[in-house]
Parts: structure tokens; sequence; C-alpha cells
């Protein structure tokens, strides 16, 4: 039976995609510092909820990174809600030349939980139950270009995540789910507008959650599959200290 190319089947899966989801991404952190005291933070909000991220370069070629998330739309949906928290840190070099380099690694932790109402074609609604705690772990390189007005980045990360807790129930039925580590894939376009050509500016990101593990690792059933948002899209707004607008 032939199946859908892995871009199509994110693309499907992000319309598709319920709230319970169990992995959500963070923004990717692109921070395109140039030398040592340069910084960078910002605040952004999308799909996944709101973020922030922050940088600050320790040399002229190494640097540090944090991030977080949070995602509350429990006030929106009554009976329905959806909570998700996840920080992370990473550490990294990088090189300006005529373009920007860098490799950051890093860890996270990140914890949610959902409840949904779900209605069949002939049947009655019957509610979906998640909750659980993982660790993340990722690798990630960014190639970008900065002029006076603008900054533009395309990365490519490697994120592992592996659960501590993990349920998932319908109708108050547990659903097995293994806690078995999951490999994403998760190459992201980030870009900044400098108004004015001051430290201020705006910020977008588009980025995809590409599932590795082999098709025989996944537990797969229209029903009860692994869930994650496969599309992250957010705009914000932030500050860079240091940056040279000559």
């Amino acid at each position: 039976m032939r199946t859908l190319p892995p871009i199509m089947s994110t693309i499907v899966g992000a319309l598709l995609c319920s709230c319970t989801a169990f992995y959500v991404p963070t923004t990717q952190n692109n921070p395109m510092l140039s030398k040592q005291g340069d910084a960078i933070a910002s605040v952004s909000s999308g799909i996944s909820g709101t973020g922030v991220q922050g940088a600050i370069a320790a040399t002229n070629h190494f640097a540090f990174t944090a991030s977080g998330m949070y995602a509350d739309n429990s006030i929106d949906n009554e009976g329905e809600f959806r909570k998700h928290k996840a920080i992370e840190f990473g550490f990294g070099y990088f090189r300006k030349g005529r373009a920007h380099f860098d490799i950051f690694g890093g860890m996270g932790w990140a914890k949610g939980e959902a409840t949904i109402q779900t209605w069949g074609l002939l049947s009655d609604s019957y509610e979906k139950q998640f909750s659980g705690e993982y660790k993340k772990y990722f690798l990630q390189s960014s190639l970008g270009l900065s002029r006076r007005y603008v900054e533009g980045a395309i990365s490519t990360r490697l994120t592992a995540i592996r659960f501590s807790t993990l349920h998932y129930a319908e109708e108050g039925e547990s659903i097995w789910v293994t806690k078995k580590p999951r490999v994403f894939f998760e190459p992201a376009f980030t870009f900044r507008v400098f108004p004015g050509a001051r430290k201020f500016f705006f910020v977008g990101q588009a980025s995809l959650s590409l599932f590795m593990n082999k098709k025989d690792e996944m537990i797969y059933d229209d029903d009860y599959n692994f869930r994650y948002e496969p599309l992250h899209l957010s705009v914000g707004a932030g500050f860079k200290f240091g940056r040279n607008t000559d």
C-alpha cells in the first residue's frame, strides 16, 4: 500500500491534528549573534502558544540560549482545555562572516494536559484526555544573512523526546501509548524586520516537525496514534543589543 510522502503527511497531519497533542514544539531560538556581549530577547505568539526566547554571547564565538513556552486555552473553551508549558537551555558556537553560522545543543523539559470532546459520524460525542511530562534533547544548526533592516535564517533541528509520564484515555478508558524515545527532524525559517534599523524588531517563524522513527516503531491507528503538532507558525517582537546598523 502506497503512503504519502513525509512532507504531505505533515501537511495533512497539521490539518487533522487534535488538541490532544503529546508533543508540542517550541519556537526555535535563532539568535544570529556577531560578537561577545551581543544579546537578544523576544516574545512571540503562535499555534503552540506564547513563547519567549533569549540569548547572550559569552565570547566572540560561544553563546548561551534559553527559551520557554506556555499555552492555556481553558478560558476560551468551556468543558475543553489544553495546557502546555516547556523550557529549554542551550549552548553553542557561532561565527559571522558574509553569513551567520551557528550550531547549538541543549535540553529541556515540558508538561502538558488536555481534554476535548469528539463527535463521530454515527455516534454521540465522547471525551479524550491526555497528560504527560517529557525531557527533550536537541541539536540545531542555522545559516543566515543580516542586512541593515532585515535578517533571515534557515535552521534544521534534531529533537529527541522521552516521556517520564504519559496517559491517554477515551471515555475514561486508558489507552496504552509507549514512552519510548521519539525523534523529530524540524526545519525552520526565521525572519526579523528592524524598523528604522534600530534595536527593536518584529519576528516571524515557520517550522515543521517531521516524525523520524521507523514506521514499524510507530503506534499508528486512526484513533490511538502518537499525536504531535507538525506545523508551527509564530509572530512576535523583541530587542537585539550590540547589532551593527552601519
